[in-house]
């Protein structure tokens, strides 16, 4: 069954090349494809390589589990008190548009209410996606270092294997590596296009130069440990990149929806296609909630459109994720619940539709020691502040309309000491009268005007 969603690889095809002499090595990149025609000026090295079987490629499962998405977590503080805004989409198309405004609507409200602004993601299991990601980090390391450590002893194929490990568990957590990681991350992508071309695959190898040429081209390989011949080609990729022949990146995700980053930087919601991209390999990385980031290396070829897939793996905190809905914008008890579980002092929840007539939020904010506040259907503007804005200035006209009537309903109507004399004692909720137990119950009443009771006046009350 479908989750709805919330807000808050590949192939690469060469030709026009001759093909591969008689010994030359077909090196396995990973992806189910293999780079087998080295270019005329191919380096040789000792030993000459030999041909090796192109792995299998991979049958990934699909999946169609909308997506709670968010941008990377900042920096916790536990000390601070944290707002957040979730939106909840009606429609899988606006997703991308929804977590703008969710994004920009946190913010707003944290600087409203003197918060710290904090995403779904930092909430639901902060110490658990850190020892994750840091375990996961170390781990790559050590990869890394196997893998430099045999391309220094020609063990190609056992360093092609252990860089490409290192290489794309190091790229999933790109957003949270120190500089120093992110060193040994471009000097494990440049030891891997090293490899490739002691191999005598040199196509292959300027392609993987060009993932790390895009993101850091001032990157600046050892002397010691690379031949020269091997460092003037990378540097003649480097200065080559403007003028290479650019094509398009189709990238899915499993589930589909993850937040995609190319080269470093956040292009949307997959599936989506990013053109414009360089010839050669870039760097790509998916995040969803619930999920464990995924990172590779994938191709691009030039005047053509690549795919990638990125398959994620669920976390422990993905049921939880799963069990939000658009129908929890309009449940207070489950509102409260989250903001218990999540341990926010704000949260907003919000139902996003995108009309013909335009778009529309409705739902409810908790904040802690405040009656809770509920807009209905308020059409907003696609642009993420102005509607983030609108939003808070209904939710504040209900708060200010609710506390005038509370404070008019407050006000001594005569002498009768009764409680029951006052009109505000009695209200109607669902069309039935009810009585307010005690004058300390009333939380805020959605009304406005002044006199007796009308039929239809609804107090909220909070106990």
């Amino acid at each position: 069954m479908a989750v709805w969603p919330l807000v808050l690889l590949l192939s690469f095809a060469q030709t026009g090349d001759d093909p591969p002499p008689p010994d030359s090595k077909t090196f396995d990149i990973g992806f189910g494809e293999t780079e087998p025609e080295p270019e005329p000026d191919a380096i040789e090295v000792e030993p000459e390589a030999t041909e090796a079987e192109p792995a299998d490629e991979e049958d990934l499962p699909e999946g169609d589990a909308p997506p709670i998405v968010a941008e990377p977590p900042p920096a916790p503080i536990p000390s601070a008190p944290a707002a957040l805004v979730i939106l909840v989409p009606t429609k899988s198309e606006d997703w991308e548009r929804g977590h703008r405004i969710a994004r920009a609507t946190t913010t707003k409200l944290a600087a409203q209410r003197d918060l710290r602004a904090t995403t779904l993601v930092a909430q639901l299991d902060p110490e658990a996606t850190r020892a994750v990601a840091r375990a996961t980090i170390e781990g790559a390391k050590d990869a890394i270092d196997d893998g430099i450590r045999a391309f220094e002893e020609l063990d190609l194929e056992n360093a092609g294997a252990q860089l490409e490990i290192g290489v794309n568990q190091m790229l999933s957590y790109a957003d949270v590596l120190t500089p120093e990681e992110r060193e040994v991350l471009d000097t494990a992508i440049f030891a891997y296009g090293a490899t490739v071309l002691f191999e005598g695959q040199s196509v292959l190898a300027n392609a993987i130069f060009v993932a790390l040429a895009v993101t850091t081209p001032d990157f600046e390989p050892s002397d010691a440990r690379y031949p020269s011949n091997v460092l003037a080609r990378y540097r003649a990729i480097v200065a080559g990149v403007p003028s290479r022949a650019t094509g398009t990146l189709q990238v899915d995700s499993v589930p589909s929806g993850a937040a995609v980053f190319v080269d470093d930087t956040f292009k949307g919601f997959a599936p989506l296609q990013i053109a414009g991209l360089p010839d050669g390999w870039h760097q790509v990385r998916a995040a969803r909630v619930g999920y464990h980031p995924y990172g590779t290396l994938a191709p691009v070829r030039g005047e053509v459109t690549s795919s990638v897939q990125l398959e994620l793996e669920a976390t422990d905190v993905a049921p939880r994720v799963q069990r939000l809905a658009p129908t929890l914008s309009g449940d207070r008890a489950a509102i409260e619940a989250l903001k218990a579980e999540l341990d926010v002092e704000a949260l907003m929840v919000l139902r996003y539709s995108t009309l013909l007539s335009g778009d529309r939020v409705e739902g409810q904010l908790l904040v802690t020691g405040e009656a809770p506040l509920a807009i209905g259907p308020t059409t907003i503007v696609p642009d993420p502040e102005v509607a983030s804005a609108t939003i808070l200035a209904a939710f504040e006209a209900k708060r200010t309309a609710a506390t005038a009537v509370v404070a008019e309903a407050l006000t001594p109507e005569g002498p009768s000491d009764s409680v029951t004399d006052r009109w505000w004692f009695w209200a109607t909720v669902g069309g039935v009268v009810v009585a307010a137990a005690a004058a300390g119950t009333v939380a805020a009443v959605a009304a406005s005007g002044s006199g007796g009771p009308p039929s239809n006046r609804t107090v909220v009350l909070g106990f």
